[in-house]
This record gives structure tokens, sequence and C-alpha cells, in this order.
């Protein structure tokens, strides 16, 4: 019996060094913050809106202060691949391929994002997917939530409990896996990734969670 499309393709991709496989955005983001611009990984989309579709990481600035780093959602199904719908790619190498020499093109109309770089998985790490949506998704919960069996409150893979990481607006924070730990702000909706505390949030958050912010903000450790 041959291989389904899902399986296929999985195949293909798991033999890419750059092929991250079940990551989410905030390992993603522990992996490319001190890369140079045009650095890129691809990985298994974590969005549930996009099931079953791939997303890349890629860093587009980085300096003391700020480190800009996008995730976009390669859409499409086997032999026809496209960032934005108009320029369709075979395979999903094609389009890497293709904006390491143009601009991306994303939704948000962010310029000069190019995929030059690609960022290989570290030698310990063997990427996995799942053809099924359904053993994908509950792996994904079973991932990046856990119970804290003390207090009953549901915990973020990063350390944060749940309720303090959920910010008005679409936005998470979280914090950095290495030492030391650092707060960054996450917005999936959106597609941004970024350290300083997004326009207009401060006045609708929590005493505990400017607490975590202050205690935890990128400049502190500089």
């Amino acid at each position: 019996m041959g291989l389904s499309d899902d399986e296929y393709v999985m195949e293909e991709l798991n033999d890419l060094p750059y092929y991250h496989g079940y990551i989410n955005s905030s390992k993603a983001v522990a992996l490319l913050r001190h890369e140079r611009p045009g650095t890129y990984l691809l990985r298994q989309s974590t969005n549930i809106q996009h099931k079953g579709t791939f997303t890349i990481s890629v860093i587009k600035n980085r300096t003391d202060k700020r480190t800009d780093i996008y995730h976009f959602t390669v859409l499409g199904t086997r032999g026809s691949y496209y960032a934005k719908k108009g320029v369709n790619f075979k395979r999903v190498v094609d389009l890497l391929q293709y904006y390491k020499n143009n601009d991306y093109e994303n939704h948000l109309d962010i310029p000069n994002i190019r995929l030059v770089h690609s960022l290989d998985k570290p030698d310990y790490v063997t990427p996995y997917s799942y053809a099924s949506v359904e053993g994908r998704f509950e792996n994904l919960l079973a991932h990046l939530r856990q119970l804290d069996e003390a207090t009953g409150e549901e915990i973020c893979e990063c350390g944060i409990g749940v309720r303090d990481a959920t910010l008005p607006n679409g936005w998470m924070m979280h914090l950095t896996p290495e030492k030391p730990k650092l707060i960054f702000f996450q917005n999936d909706e959106l597609n941004l990734t970024q350290w300083d505390v997004p326009e207009g949030l401060w006045e609708k958050i929590t005493p505990n969670q400017r607490r975590l912010i202050h205690e935890n903000k990128f400049d502190s450790a500089g």
C-alpha cells in the first residue's frame, strides 16, 4: 500500500536538516533569538486554524534592545504550496528556495523578509509528526500545557501559569528556556514575537503580570 499525501510529505521533510518537526513558537524563538537576520527554520504548524500545515519561523532584525521574529504559515497541500495566493510551488523546499532571493509575501505585508540562512535542528532532536489531525492535536495539548499538581493551575510549557501568561488582545507572554529567564511576547493571530510590552497593554494587565514582566524583562539582563 502506498503512502498517503500527508505521509509522503512527512517522509520528504523529515530528511531536511532544518525541519524541526513538532516544536512550538516559543521553542522556535529560543533557537533563533541569537541568530543573524534572515535565519529561519521549518516546523510543523501548531495553529489549529491551519491543521496539517507547516510554519516558517524567521528572524528579521536583531539589536541589543529588540529581536523581531515572525511565524508564517505555509498554506496548501502536496503539489501546491504558497505564502500568498498567486505564487504556488510544487514542494515546500521550492517555496523556501524562491524566497531566499525574493521578499517573502505575507498577509501582514511586512517588507524585506528573506529566507537566507536555514537553521539546522540540534543533533539531539529527532523530528516527529502526525499524519492524523487528531493525533497531532492531542500531542499538542499534552506538550504545551501541564497540570500543576499542587495548585491545580494549568502551567504553560515555559513555566508561567496559563492565567498569567494570557494577556489581552490575543497576546501571550512566555519565558525563554535558557538562563537568564527573559520575558517575550507573542501574538499568533498577528504572527508577531517581540521583547517589548505590546503598545497599549500595560494598563490592561494585572498587578501579578506586571510583576512578572518587571522581574524578567529583557533589559534587566543588560
